[in-house]
């Protein structure tokens, strides 16, 4: 089954009241609850309070979107706690600051050590590594590639749009190690500027359950938010 959600980076300026009460306006299942801002790593009271804030509103916590960028294990224990007690049943981490080839084997060694370690802290939370430029999984192969290092059961990745990818064949490799999506437009237009895009996808993410979440809209206001939100309830009832 696929869920519908929100990452809350999307509006970094309000507070997790206002996330939720747009989340709840909008007809979304969940939230995943950014690290950066609304629930710091760390801050256990935070991400208690924010954990209980989106139960009670009928949402769920779909993830926990860590800023850790895997390159010291002293990043592992804050966003552990801050997830646990957020309750969240994954949590979305940065594979570094350089691609792929960039990185050099040691380095590439310290990550996976990194990741592994975190996996282990969190048995039963999913651990998925961004997909984006100008980090380790860039593009599905690297991202199968570190996959396959780390070698742990609830490592995972995502997956978000970029217009240089072939998209179908990216996802098409991903999918047995997909978690959950990323949805928007390029240079953050209207999510209906690229329903056909989202729409031809649409079939390979049912194949396992996940949640397909905003993360941006254009110029950051709450009625295009609604407007995408209706896009993607669209896209989902296909």
């Amino acid at each position: 089954m696929l869920k519908s959600g929100v990452c809350s980076v999307t509006f970094r300026q309000l507070s997790p009241e206002e996330v939720i009460r747009l989340a709840v306006q909008a007809g979304l299942h969940a939230i995943e609850w950014g690290g950066d801002i609304h629930v710091p790593a760390g801050d256990t009271e935070t991400a208690r309070r924010v954990g209980e804030l989106t139960r009670a509103a009928g949402l769920e916590v779909s993830g926990y979107g860590s800023y850790m960028r895997c390159l010291d294990p002293a990043e592992v224990a804050p966003v552990a706690a801050a997830a646990k007690v957020l309750k969240a049943p994954a949590i979305r981490i940065w594979t570094g600051r350089n691609a792929r080839k960039e990185v050099t084997p040691d380095a590439a060694e310290s990550m996976v050590n990194i990741i592994r370690q975190l996996c282990d802290t969190v048995p039963e939370i999913t651990v998925t590594s961004e997909f984006h430029r100008n980090t380790f999984t860039e593009d599905a192969d690297s991202a199968l590639e570190l996959v396959k290092l780390v070698d742990r059961r609830n490592f995972r990745s995502s997956f978000q749009i970029y217009a240089h990818h072939d998209i179908p064949s990216a996802v098409e490799k991903l999918e047995p190690v997909l978690g959950n999506v990323h949805v928007y437009s390029y240079a953050h237009a209207p999510l209906a500027d690229t329903f056909d895009i989202w729409q031809d996808l649409m079939e390979k993410f049912r194949r396992q359950n996940r949640t397909l979440l905003l993360e941006f809209t254009k110029d950051n206001l709450p009625e295009n938010f609604l407007a995408d939100a209706e896009t993607l309830k669209k896209l989902l009832q296909l």
